[in-house]
Parts: structure tokens; sequence; C-alpha cells
């Protein structure tokens, strides 16, 4: 299920799983757990501020560019980095981190096709040059 960004929080969480549960109808199979992906451009933000610093102990930091938070119960959220005004370098990270199967891009979309394939190569280059180690 897709929602709005406002909706990926805990106290919102549960009742979209409520109410999805709900409207299955006359399937037996209920969903036990919901897991977001909200996508932000305040994840790195230090050890004080945002998610990086809040919810991680201090031997998982600078381990992943994903941050997961959970409040105990069935719902978890992976803050995911995200800006429109990501350096290249950052928009391949983030490629090697989440592995997507598809990319759509949102920004300056005449030259989207020739974006796409740049961003790939690099990302190519670099696992390839990570596995011959």
């Amino acid at each position: 299920m897709i929602v709005p960004i406002s909706n990926l929080n805990f106290n919102t969480l549960p009742d979209l799983l409520r109410r999805q549960n709900n409207c299955i109808g006359g399937l037996t199979k209920q969903f036990s757990h919901i897991v977001a992906f909200r996508p932000t451009g305040w994840m790195l933000t230090g050890e004080k501020g945002g998610m990086a610093g809040k919810f991680l102990p201090d031997s998982e930091k600078g381990k992943s560019i994903v941050r997961l938070c959970s409040n105990g119960t069935n719902v978890k959220v992976f803050g995911i980095p995200y800006s429109e005004h990501s350096s290249f370098g950052e928009l391949v990270d983030c490629l090697i981190a989440l592995k997507p199967r598809n990319i759509v891009p949102t920004v300056n979309c005449s030259k989207s096709a020739e974006q796409v394939h740049t961003l790939m190569t690099a990302v190519r280059r670099l696992e390839v040059g990570r596995n011959s180690f």
C-alpha cells in the first residue's frame, strides 16, 4: 500500500494495519506487521539530531545509510536518505544500498534515460571493484 508520507509514523501506521486487515474480506490470512519506508533528507544529521543518532546504538552508527526505527511493536519504519539535491556520489551510494529494480527520475526528466544510465554505470563499476578484492 502506498500512503502519504505524513502517515508514516507510529501513531498512524497501526490504524492503517487494522484498516487493511478489515478490507481483505473473505481471505483468512491477515497481516500481523507493517513495514514502512520513509524517504527523508533528515536521516544523517548527526548524533543528537535526526533518526541516525536517536535510534541506533553507537556500535551501529555509520554502518548503513538505511535506518530502522521501531517502537517495540509490530510496526517498523525504515528511514531512507533522500533529497532532490543529492550529489552524484550520494545517489550512487543510495542505489548500492537499496538495489532498486527500477529508477524513476523526477527532476530534469528530459535527460532521464541518460542520467539513469550514468548512475547505473557508476554503481556497476563500484560493485565490480569491491568484488575484486
